[in-house]
């Protein structure tokens, strides 16, 4: 699930002795926690490693510890404690060796891939594997590693899978380096259709060596064996499987790995005709899916979340307090009738006096009821007030969560909740046989962007991010969808578009971005000029068998000819169109050269000469 990040800290640090335990002791216990209680009892860790901070003078030592609480609070999704911790561990790391500095990159990388940074996240793990490559085999194996997953939480696959050939390339196979590159692997594998290739991948391991794997991980080598029974047709011991590993789940963390085998157990129950149990999984599927997408909400979220739980609260105040008014109202006039009734049994010969004292009880409830009703009205105006308040909240908390803070696009969680029925409705006009305008998918990125920030600053970065926006809108039609795709990069899905225009388009839209004309600060008179890097692919892919590439295809179709154009040129674009007789999407996306020579797929570019595709 690509949505999910999950970040083990790799913890390394030198043996101390604090309060009569060493540190190599705490650091042990931490890294032998089980699932099953790790949270509960890494808490409990804490004030001896700030005590231990305070009064070693070792700065090593105080490192590796800071390393292990930020691992704790990342543990309790407390990131602002974990990155105060890396950011005291960053400066101490300052003034020693390269590896301890390679050390703690490593953790803010890890910590910026589980805050979905993921171009600050591959810019750290690049500066480690630059600094430990000849010099510390076991952070240098690392980096690559969180590299693939870097690669493969945003989509790109392809660059993932050579990240982990790599590391099992460097080590033997009975290494926890080589398990887990090849359980990441797998999953990959699995994810792109290709059950015997993940099978394959997975036979190369020793099951000897699993337990040098932690124990999420190998939790997640079960899951995937799960995965594969149900796709052989054993759903039976699929299904017993994924329940003995979901029970054992139950109270972690790891709401990834319940996701996953709440899935499987839905598809299998599905398969063996047991409908009742597949809907009860595929609901408690939905439930933990919710909740991992909950834990990605922002502080603003989170903050409009606690208004709007503070309004309703005050609503059912206001409900409580009108049903009791309405309860003494009841309880007045039957304790009245009950006095009434006592009077006339005891009272037959004061009649007229009687009466007296009734005209004026009426006049009194008379008047109770008139204030009452003035009360209720006034409490329903307040009803009002706070439910109009409310709706505009829920308004603004939709608008937040669908579009970028910063440039104010649209983002991936707005594109996703509507790309499956723009699919669709492409494919309804190719298989009615009206098809010859397609979805144009281009990927658009800036070029040279790390240097601005490098040169410039970061808020000069964010007024090139924030112009650049606004030059593809003005370039775009008001029927097309431009979403900001992450750090230098766009999207931009052009509907009902024919495809001898996508090359007129992409040429024309790199031509104005390169006359525009960038400010970087409205105080000053500095200004720069940019260019872009493009690659586009369109959707159906194969027009005669429109639902033979998935969406997924399309995008890492697109991100191999923006990686053409930057490669080759930069202030360039490289598009792909399809001729008949296509090979598989795996096929395509992992040998692009083949296919390119067999003239399966047509490339167009504003590139001369010959165009390399690694």
């Amino acid at each position: 699930m690509k949505n999910l990040v999950v970040v083990l800290f790799f913890i390394t640090s030198p043996t101390l002795c604090f309060a009569q335990q060493g540190f190599h002791e705490l650091q042990e216990r931490y890294r032998n926690l089980s699932l099953k209680n790790k949270l509960l009892s890494s808490s409990i860790l804490l004030p001896d490693l700030e005590t231990f901070i305070t009064h070693t003078a070792n700065d090593s030592d105080k490192v590796a510890a800071l390393q292990i609480m930020a691992g704790i609070y990342l543990e309790y999704d407390s990131y602002f404690d974990a990155i105060k911790a890396l950011d005291n561990a960053q400066r101490l790391a300052e003034k020693l060796d390269s590896t301890t500095k390679a050390s703690v990159l490593l953790s803010q990388a890890k910590l910026s891939l589980a805050l979905e940074k993921f171009n600050e996240a591959l810019n750290q793990v690049n500066m480690c594997i630059e600094i430990t490559k000849n010099s510390d085999q076991t952070l240098y194996l690392k980096s690559l590693i969180l590299k693939g997953r870097l690669f493969y939480y945003k989509g790109s696959f392809r660059q993932s899978i050579k990240q982990f050939s790599q590391v099992k390339a460097l080590v033997s196979n009975d290494t926890s380096y080589f398990n887990l590159a090849s359980i990441y692997s797998a999953q990959i594998a699995l994810e792109l259709g290709d059950k015997q290739q993940a099978e394959r991948i997975l036979d190369r391991i020793k099951l000897s060596t699993l337990n040098l794997l932690s124990e999420d991980k190998q939790l997640e080598h079960q899951v995937i064996l799960t995965r594969l029974s149900m796709h052989n047709g054993n759903f039976k011991f699929a299904i017993s499987q994924a329940k003995k590993l979901l029970n054992y789940t139950l109270g972690t963390r790891f709401l990834y790995l319940q996701a996953q085998l709440q899935d499987i157990l839905s598809k299998a129950y599905l398969q063996a005709n047991n409908y009742q149990q597949a809907f009860l999984y595929l609901q408690r599927y939905t439930l933990t899916t919710n909740a991992l997408a909950l834990k990605k909400r922002n502080n603003k979220l989170l903050q409009l979340e606690i208004i709007h739980n503070l309004a309703r609260k005050q609503q059912r105040i206001v409900l409580l307090e009108k049903e009791s008014l309405l309860s003494k109202a009841k309880l007045a006039k039957q304790a009245f009738e009950k006095q009434q009734l006592h009077r006339e049994q005891e009272l037959q010969f004061r009649k007229w006096l009687l009466f007296s004292i009734l005209a004026i009880i009426i006049s009194l409830i008379l008047y109770y009821l008139w204030q009452r009703d003035k009360v209720f009205k006034h409490l329903e105006s307040l009803v009002k007030t706070r439910t109009q308040e409310l709706e505009t909240k829920n308004i603004l908390l939709e608008k937040l969560s669908n579009t970028d803070s910063l440039t104010g696009l649209y983002n991936r969680h707005y594109l996703h909740a509507l790309i499956d029925n723009e699919l669709a409705h492409v494919r309804r006009k190719f298989y009615q046989g009206q098809g010859e305008q397609y979805l144009v998918v281009m990927l658009v990125d800036i070029d040279h962007f790390k240097n601005i920030n490098d040169t410039y600053g970061h808020t000069a970065g964010d007024a090139v991010l924030q112009q650049v926006s606004n030059t593809l809108k003005s370039n775009i039609r008001e029927s097309d969808l431009l979403v900001r795709w992450g750090g230098e990069e766009f999207l931009i899905i052009l509907k009902d578009f024919e495809l001898n225009q996508a090359q007129i388009f992409a040429e024309q839209l790199r031509n104005n971005i390169e006359k525009n004309i960038i400010t970087l600060n409205e105080n000053t008179d500095k200004k720069i000029q940019l260019t872009c890097s493009m690659g586009y692919s369109h959707y159906p892919f194969n027009k005669n068998e429109p639902e033979q590439y998935n969406w997924e295809n399309i995008i890492e179709l697109a991100d191999i000819a923006l990686y053409a154009a930057k490669e080759n040129q930069r202030n360039a674009w490289v598009g792909f169109e399809t001729q008949q007789n296509l090979s598989s999407p795996e096929q395509v996306i992992l040998d692009i050269k083949k296919v390119i020579k067999n003239q399966e797929i047509i490339v167009n570019s504003n590139i001369s000469g010959n165009i390399k595709f690694k």
